[in-house]
């Protein structure tokens, strides 16, 4: 069994400890590791989760996910930046009047 799935069945066996159905939930993957055995399409599914294209596809979209999270922070930045802009634009007539304001004091 390689690392990764021992620590998946690990964390699995923890949680069902937890939740106090450990029993019941052996069960469940002992049925469902016999229907794997049993039914030839079940082990064709089997395959297909270990071959190496799928693996790569899964590792392609959890990259490209990760992607599009960082293109979306940045795009959060942008619009905050922009935020700050529009903000200080929106000031600008106000200041304007409080220049002339003062322009006239000073006269």
């Amino acid at each position: 069994m390689a690392a990764a799935q021992r620590i998946y069945a690990r964390a699995l066996f923890r949680a069902a400890q937890e939740q106090g159905r450990a029993e019941a939930i052996g069960r469940e993957l002992s049925e469902f590791a016999g229907a794997v055995r049993e039914i030839p399409e079940l082990g064709e599914l089997r395959a297909l989760l270990k071959s190496r294209p799928l693996r790569e596809k899964v590792r392609e979209v959890e990259e490209a996910g990760a992607y599009v999270e960082r293109v979306a922070a940045a795009l959060k930045d942008r619009e905050a930046e922009h935020e700050q802009r529009r903000a200080f634009l929106r000031q600008l007539p106000a200041a304007r009047k409080e220049l002339a304001e003062l322009a006239e004091l000073l006269g």
